[in-house]
């Protein structure tokens, strides 16, 4: 009986280290690959933990251009993300989705390839703010055609409340994107819109683009 455990005993000291080491040494090539493939987070001043996607849509306006326009080769930055699968609702460490920060930047070039992939409007951020929301938020920046282009949205919700209770209307109390939502409230009224269509989403991204190039014409 006893020189069967020794033998057992001797027998496994033997195997077991060999059994130990061999996972580990597969492990490392498995790690390595892992950290190559996993995408390249950042953080922004506030300790806010960005993805690829959404730190280049924040970094996408030219803040030298009184027309918010975007930098050079961030539409193509934006593009190639977005081509090689980036999450057109992955959010941030506090929930705000790739529209939100396109709503937030206020590039309309940059919203318009944001909202041309069909992303979640309605969704909302770790305080409750929409998209539309986020619309309504004073700034310096004019959103009103992103806040116009937004209620076009199908199923687009008005009426959702942050976690002070506010909705996009609330936010705007007196304000212009107000005053769009109840005009877009009436003329939607038994579920159906009565005037606006999708072409007309069509036609409005290339508004500011055609009034400027008939600017450009009259000054030469």
């Amino acid at each position: 009986m006893g020189k069967n455990l020794s033998r057992k005993c001797s027998h496994g000291g033997q195997v077991r280290p060999q059994q130990q080491e061999q996972p580990q040494e597969q492990q490392q090539p498995q790690e390595q690959e892992q950290q190559q493939d996993s995408p390249v987070v950042s953080v922004d001043e506030e300790g806010v933990v960005l993805t690829p996607l959404i730190s280049a849509i924040r970094n996408s306006r030219d803040d030298s251009s009184d027309l918010n326009s975007p930098k050079p080769g961030a539409i193509a930055r934006i593009t190639e993300l977005l081509n090689q699968g980036a999450d057109i609702n992955g959010t941030d460490s506090i929930g705000r989705t790739p529209l939100m920060h396109a709503v937030i930047v206020g590039c309309p070039e940059v919203f318009y390839l944001i909202s041309d992939r069909h992303p979640d409007v309605n969704a909302q951020d770790n305080e409750g703010r929409s998209a539309l929301m986020w619309a309504a938020t004073p700034s310096n920046v004019n959103k009103y055609d992103l806040a116009e282009y937004l209620l076009e949205e199908p199923g687009i919700i008005v009426n959702s409340v942050n976690k002070q209770g506010q909705s996009a209307m609330d936010i705007d109390e007196e304000g212009p994107i107000r005053r769009l939502i109840e005009r877009h409230v009436n003329s939607t009224r038994g579920g159906r819109k009565t005037k606006k269509t999708r072409k007309n989403k069509k036609t409005r991204k290339n508004k500011k683009t055609r009034k400027n190039k008939k600017t450009t014409k009259r000054r030469r």
